[in-house]
């Protein structure tokens, strides 16, 4: 009983750190708004002084809370493991879990991301050392770091939080290899599906005035070499079918699904994909192909079905958009 207080003590206290982290990271954010007022002397100006005072607090008000909120965050995940496979197994498909998982891994692999392309240019190398960070993030080789980082995160987290520790293990997921051939041809046929699927509801989306940014996002995919169009198209439907399954469906939607029901299993976990992408224009097209997959889980049982439909899927949109832009 001591040991199970104790536990709830830490949680709440992680959350208020959390809550503050977040509160502190406002705060900067505002002062960051107010240091874009126009410069000058006059009435209603701001003095470069104030300026540069507002701009000194926000950020620092900003690293603060980030640190503060990541902080928060990784002690209210972890700190229930304290108690062992009982701890990590109750509420991991509550919403807070769930969405703190996410989180989790949506931060992680942004800061690799951003890690790499910061120190890129301290590396040996002339190249490297005049290349602009902008280009390189939106660059071939930007969009396989992008996905390759946010993956990893994706599998750092969902092993670390929720197989190690025992809550379900890969099998539980459906990452087995029974009946593998035929689950490969189920894959085959869906991925063709979801393609039709995705393509059908970005072109009413079109015509209601939606436009879609996919081609704009990877344009750059016309300067890619086929040594990194490989690269693109083994991140994109290699990896990122990989992880995205293991956790969009073979973890959050397992999870919703025992805790909370098929329904808001269907719903929660394939917004939650949806969003992770931060492809606002495209958010609904990635919603159904994420209900598709969890149809295609639910019946099922696997992830392998899922991870070779949506390979095909995004194999098929990258080699069509790199052979049309070409």
């Amino acid at each position: 009983m001591a040991v199970t207080k104790a536990g709830t003590r830490g949680t709440r206290a992680a959350a208020w750190v959390m809550a503050a982290g977040a509160a502190f990271s406002l705060v900067g954010s505002l002062l960051f708004s107010l240091a874009l007022l126009p410069a000058g002397a006059g009435p209603g100006m701001l003095s470069r002084s104030v300026r540069g005072a507002l701009i000194t607090g926000g950020g620092a008000l900003l690293i603060f809370g980030g640190l503060a909120f990541c902080l928060g965050l990784v002690l209210y995940l972890f700190l229930p493991l304290a108690k062992g496979a009982e701890g990590a197994r109750r509420d991991y498909g509550s919403h807070r879990m769930v969405l703190g998982c996410t989180t989790l891994a949506a931060i992680l692999g942004n800061l690799l991301a951003a890690l790499y392309f910061v120190l890129l240019p301290l590396l040996p190398g002339p190249v490297r050392g005049r290349a602009d960070v902008s280009v390189r993030v939106l660059s071939p080789e930007g969009i396989v770091v992008a996905a390759l980082s946010l993956d990893l995160a994706l599998l750092v987290v969902v092993y670390l939080r929720i197989v190690r520790p025992g809550a379900i293990s890969f099998e539980d997921m459906g990452l087995t290899f029974h009946g593998i051939f035929g689950r490969f041809q189920l894959g085959l046929l869906f991925g063709v599906v979801l393609f039709v699927a995705s393509i059908l509801v970005g072109y009413l989306l079109e015509l209601m005035g939606v436009k879609q940014t996919q081609q704009d996002l990877f344009q750059s995919i016309t300067r890619a070499s086929p040594i990194e169009f490989g690269l693109i198209l083994f991140s994109g439907a290699v990896v990122a079918p990989f992880a995205e399954e293991l956790f969009f469906r073979g973890y959050v939607f397992r999870a919703y699904m025992r805790q909370k029901g098929v329904c808001r299993a269907f719903l929660y976990s394939s917004l939650l994909f949806a969003m992770v992408h931060l492809n606002l224009p495209a958010i609904l097209p990635i919603f159904v192909v994420g209900l598709l997959l969890s149809f295609l889980y639910y019946r099922t049982g696997s992830v392998v079905p899922g991870m070779i439909a949506h390979g095909l899927n995004n194999a098929v949109a990258f080699t069509l958009l790199y052979l049309a832009l070409n």
